[in-house]
């Protein structure tokens, strides 16, 4: 099962993604309401990432949303300690799977489709599907 989380650099948010059987074939169908979009740079992530713009940034919103998908063992920054930060503060919505997301000095959370999870402004943490090993 994958994370699927709506982000950006205002708003994190998930790749809505779905998988039907097909009557003919025994594989798996991706059928989303986002594709699923780039690889993500290795050194943003850890893992597998998947990454589709949907609203770019510009000067009257000043908010960038996305559509990321997180494979098995995925998560946020590529350092041992995945903490990052956005002077914007993030927005979390889970839109599919579940995964962990943890502020700096505070427990970690269960994440679960549905789930809606604010990061304030330059406060560090960290998302993804697994814990770190």
């Amino acid at each position: 099962m994958k994370l699927i989380i709506l982000l950006s650099a205002l708003l994190l948010l998930g790749n809505l993604r779905a998988h039907a059987q097909s009557t003919e074939k025994t594989s798996a169908v991706q059928t989303a309401i986002f594709p699923k979009g780039d690889k993500a740079p290795s050194e943003n992530f850890t893992g597998t990432i998947w990454v589709r713009s949907l609203v770019p940034d510009e000067a009257t919103y000043n908010c960038v949303v996305s559509s990321v998908t997180f494979e098995d063992g995925a998560r946020s920054n590529r350092s041992a300690v995945r903490w990052h930060t956005h002077p914007a503060g993030q927005l979390l919505l889970i839109t599919d799977g579940t995964g962990y997301y943890q502020e700096r000095g505070k427990p970690i959370q269960l994440m679960h489709k549905g789930d809606g999870f604010k990061c304030p402004p330059n406060t560090e943490h960290w998302h993804g599907r697994r814990l770190a090993a």
